[in-house]
Order: structure tokens, then sequence, then C-alpha cells
């Protein structure tokens, strides 16, 4: 997984720094908290991660979604950093999870962390409107992360785009 930073302001440079830090050294995330992280530190800030509400391909049966691995990863980098993440969606309430992210080596560890996680559940079950992100400068960082699901809901939203806008 990569991580791009596009809004890279002093604001910002933690946490990117942070992501590309646990990304560079190919730790596993468990590793890098319990080497590199403090469990219980206070909240370092703020991140928005908008996640996909849409579960199949335009005009098909065919399920897709939030591909987990690209959000579960920067989830636990962020959270066992000591970040508070508020989950957005389009539509609100469950994300839908590309099947296909949830079997064999695309089942990551920390996707797995993600599924057995009580407070990491409750956050893909419950997602908080994008419409109702009142003040998007009230983050240190937005993220939005991959698969199909996001380029069928989010790639030209309008709304996410305001937002990200007003963020930057």
């Amino acid at each position: 997984v990569a991580f791009v930073c596009l809004l890279y302001t002093p604001r910002l440079r933690n946490i990117c720094e942070l992501l590309h830090f646990s990304v560079a050294t190919n730790m596993s995330h468990t590793h890098a908290h319990e080497s590199e992280m403090n469990k219980n530190a206070v909240v370092k800030g703020q991140v928005l991660i908008v996640a996909t509400s849409c579960g199949a391909f335009p005009n098909t049966d065919v399920p897709t979604g939030l591909w987990l691995s690209e959000l579960a990863e920067p989830y636990w980098v962020l959270k066992d950093a000591g970040y508070d993440i508020t989950l957005a969606s389009p539509n609100g309430g469950a994300v839908p999870v590309d099947p296909v992210s949830l079997a064999g080596d695309a089942k990551t560890a920390d996707a797995e962390r993600m599924l057995n996680d009580d407070e990491a559940k409750l956050a893909l079950e419950h997602t908080v409107k994008l419409s109702d992100v009142s003040d998007p400068t009230f983050y240190d960082a937005i993220f939005v992360p991959g698969g199909h699901g996001p380029m069928c809901d989010l790639a030209e939203s309008d709304l996410l785009g305001n937002i990200l806008t007003k963020a930057a």
C-alpha cells in the first residue's frame, strides 16, 4: 500500500511521515505499535477517513466496495499512534467491503484485526454521513482509502471535492 499526501502542509507533516515510515520500513503495524508507538498516548489529532458507500459495480449485481486493507493499514497506523479517527461515507451507515479483499492473501493482518476489533467494527457499521461533516478544518488529515467502490461514488463527488477544498 502506498500513501500519497496530496495536501502536504505543516499540519499534516507528522501524519504523512508516520504513514510513510510504516510503509518504508515494511513493519507490521503491530510491530510498529509495540516498538515505536505508545498505545496509551493522548489524542494527537483528528483524522477523517472517507470510505465508499458503493456495494456493487454500476448497472450490475457484481459486488464491490472498500478494499479492506486499504482502510485497515492506515487506520491502525494512525489509531496506534494516538489519532482519533472519524469514518464517513456518502450515505452514512455500513461500509460495503469488497468480498475479494476478505479472501486469501488479500486479507492482511491489519484487515483481520479490524474485523475482530469491536470499536473498528462499530465504526465500519455506523459511519457518519459525509454531508454531516460540517467543518473539514477540524481534521488534521482527510484520507480516502481505495478499492473499486470509491471509483463509483467518490471519484467524482462534488461533496467530497468541496470538503477537501475547505480543508486545504
